[in-house]
Order: C-alpha cells, then structure tokens, then sequence
C-alpha cells in the first residue's frame, strides 16, 4: 500500500492518504508507551485523540549529560548526540550541556542545534569557557578541553550531578540506570580498568570518557580552584 505523506493537526501524528483515496492517522508507538511494538493506525482523527489521552503516562525521567568540545570535534559531538537520542525511552528528557571553547563557532552550533529538527524532548545549551585554563599543560593527547569537565560543578550550580561523555561515545541504550547510581559519597565514578603501561601490581586507571560527576561534591570540595 502507498502512501502520501502530509504533516498531522498535531506533532508527531502523521495524516496519510491511502492509493484508494482512504485516509488514515498514524501516531509511533513509542510516542505512547515503549513497551508497544507496533505502529497503531486509526481511522478517525477524534478516536486517536480519544486514545492518547486514555493512556497513562510514565513518569518523566530527566537526565543531563555534558560534552567538552572545540571546532574539530563538533562531527563526533553529533553523532554521539544521535546515539543517545536514538536509543533512549521515549519520556526519557535529556539536557545536553556542551562547554565549548571560546572560537567555537556559529556555524559549529547550526550544525548541532540541526537535532531539533530530528528529535524531541530533549534541549541543548551551550556554554563557552572563557580564559578559564588558558595556562593549563597540554600535548598532542591532552588538549585545553580535558581540563572542562572538572569546572561542570561552577559552570552548572544548579545542577547535583551529570553525565561526563568524550566525544567519541557512542551510546546503545537508555542512561536512566547509569543516571541513578548511588554515588556513596564518592565524587566521581566510572570504569576502572588495568593500566597496561603500568607493570605496577595493582595500579589502575579510570575511563576517563564516561563519568558520573557528583557535582554537589566537587563545588564542596572546590575542584575547579584545585586544577
């Protein structure tokens, strides 16, 4: 069966004309409930508004996740944003973060700001960095935006805790359960892994590219100052 596409009376239903003039409203399951697996099609618009209404909502789970970036990481940033947004539950609602260098530019920002045109439920919001570390060491692997993450307890008072991700990750799934981890009092957590340069019995590292920042702990302690 074809279909002609035409945009609905509301956001994300979609109105079809079927090949033998017939026409009917679509709405994605996963825009009532994730636990649908199918599409549901409805011959009456009113029926269909009947229906979303009757459905009861799950709670709204709010995640904030923070990139650090400059200009030449902005292709990876977007793709990564894809990642989470592809594969989260539908009243999953994700605040994107991203402190950014002082040169980021604007073009750099239409790119990415380009997702609100893909997805939903979800916001972005830009924070530019300033002269803040502009003494700080770098190399050829450790650039100025290593050094961000460790401001996101300043840069976002409001805030108790965050998602850190490099902006290389990709994400295969909701980060609800990631989100809500117990810190116990600890700072900072993440993966800890074998330093393999290290021939050192018992010496680890942390994946530094996926962290769970308590940012309470880190205003307390001052982190920022610190580094």
């Amino acid at each position: 069966m074809f279909y002609n596409f035409t945009k609905g009376k509301i956001k994300n239903i979609f109105k079809f004309t079927t090949n033998d003039k017939n026409t009917i409203y679509l709405i994605k399951s996963k825009i009532l409930m994730d636990i649908l697996d199918n599409e549901l099609i409805f011959n009456n618009f009113d029926t269909l508004i009947n229906y979303i209404y009757s459905i009861e909502r799950p709670n709204v789970n709010y995640i904030h996740i923070s990139f650090c970036l400059n200009n030449l990481y902005s292709t990876l940033e977007y793709v990564s944003m894809i990642s989470i947004l592809s594969n989260k539950k539908y009243y999953t609602y994700i605040s994107f973060y991203l402190i950014i260098s002082n040169d980021f530019n604007q073009k750099n920002i239409n790119f990415i700001q380009s997702l609100y045109g893909q997805y939903d439920f979800f916001n972005i919001t830009f924070i530019r960095m300033d002269n803040r570390y502009k003494n700080a060491y770098i190399s050829s692997y450790i650039k100025k935006q290593a050094y961000y993450r460790f401001s996101l307890g300043e840069l976002l008072p409001n805030l108790n805790k965050i998602i850190y991700l490099d902006t290389d990750t990709i994400i295969f799934k909701d980060l609800t359960n990631f989100y809500n981890i117990n810190f116990n009092g600890k700072i900072i957590l993440g993966q800890i892994t074998i330093n393999n340069k290290n021939k050192q019995k018992g010496y680890y590292i942390i994946n530094s590219g996926i962290l769970l920042l308590n940012l309470k702990g880190m205003r307390k302690m001052h982190m920022e100052k610190k580094y």
